[in-house]
């Protein structure tokens, strides 16, 4: 990135590329209760592969992702999705890495208000069957009403996912987990 000062102030040049992937659109969020698994909320991911849950009410949540098989993915027809894993979380920059048979992808969570000290429980959980699983990926407590998260899916290739993971695998912020 270029400053440039001028008389006016600073002007900032750069590009500025908030995710490295291709959007996934066509994916089933699901917002539930925790504990209960009560169905809160359903949203299909659009075109930018995107979704918001807002208005939500004080309590504890987990969100399950149903996700279509990326054109490259790592699956054969001996692996499920709760085979073989690896998950990646930095809390400050608020991102979810995770692989699996199904491919690998990136989520970044925006638009947080009223969680518990703005926090996000990464999982990696997995359930249904081989062909059709639901994985949940976080927790999250909403401590006041009016709660909102926006989510942001995108699959990455090999290549652009394990150099995520090497970008971040130093932070102290980086949680990983893996069954690799």
């Amino acid at each position: 990135m270029k400053i440039i000062k001028n008389t006016s102030g600073i002007a900032l040049f750069g590009l500025f590329k908030s995710n490295p992937g291709s959007p996934v659109s066509g994916a089933q969020i699901y917002l539930e209760t925790e504990p209960g698994k009560k169905l809160i909320a359903f949203q299909q991911t659009g075109d930018a592969g995107g979704a918001t849950f807002s208005h939500l009410d004080k309590g504890v949540y987990k969100i399950f992702l149903e996700i279509p098989k990326q054109k490259d993915s790592l699956q054969d027809k001996s692996e499920s999705a709760a085979a073989n894993f690896l998950v990646g979380y930095h809390s400050k920059k608020m991102i979810l890495l995770f692989q699996n048979p199904l491919g690998n992808f990136l989520v970044k969570f925006t638009d947080v208000e009223k969680l518990a000290e703005s926090n996000i429980t990464p999982m990696h959980e997995t359930e249904g069957t081989e062909s059709n699983a639901r994985i949940a990926i976080c927790k999250m407590e909403v401590n006041g009403n009016y709660g909102k998260l926006a989510i942001k899916l995108s699959a990455l290739s090999e290549k652009k996912f394990q150099k995520q993971v090497k970008k971040y695998e130093q932070d102290a912020e980086m949680a990983l987990i893996s069954t690799f």
